[in-house]
């Protein structure tokens, strides 16, 4: 299983090639855990024996988190003749939070103060990263604490 990882709220888009085009123009559907997720996909012929069905996760949440896998089936009438089934191999999309502060506190200068960030996010791999104008503050003299429950 390939991992795709996702920034909420940022789309992205799954591609399906169906190698078989010579065989007639398959009916493409979505799967997510092994449910139908959905039809509204954008299905196109890139040349005499190929297809491409793509899906596009316009505003990925946590709820779009899951196995995906795309299925190509042909029926009886096609010039296969008998129809067929391909699947897909399983893609897992993990969708991450982002976190970002854009608001200005005053601070008297010299004197020490706390910024907080809480992050949605129950993933092993997240890293959580402060910088100012671009450095890493672990880096740069700075204290930075981090808890979690991981």
């Amino acid at each position: 299983v390939d991992d795709i990882r996702a920034l909420m709220g940022v789309p992205v888009s799954l591609y399906c090639v169906i190698e078989n085009g010579q065989y007639g123009l398959p009916s493409v559907q979505w799967y997510k855990d092994g449910e139908v997720f959905s039809d509204s996909h954008v299905f196109f012929s890139s040349d005499d024996n190929q297809y491409v069905s793509v899906l596009t996760l316009k505003n990925p949440t946590k709820y779009h988190e899951g196995d995906y896998n795309c299925r190509a089936e042909w029926g009886e009438n096609d010039k296969l003749g008998s129809g067929g089934i391909v699947e897909s191999e399983k893609v897992n999309v993990r969708v991450l939070g982002v976190v970002s502060m854009t608001e200005n506190s005053e601070v008297e200068k010299d004197s020490p103060f706390s910024i907080h960030c809480t992050v949605d996010n129950n993933h092993e791999d997240t890293a959580i990263v402060w910088r100012r104008n671009d450095i890493e503050l672990a880096s740069s003299g700075y204290a930075v604490r981090t808890q979690g429950s991981h």
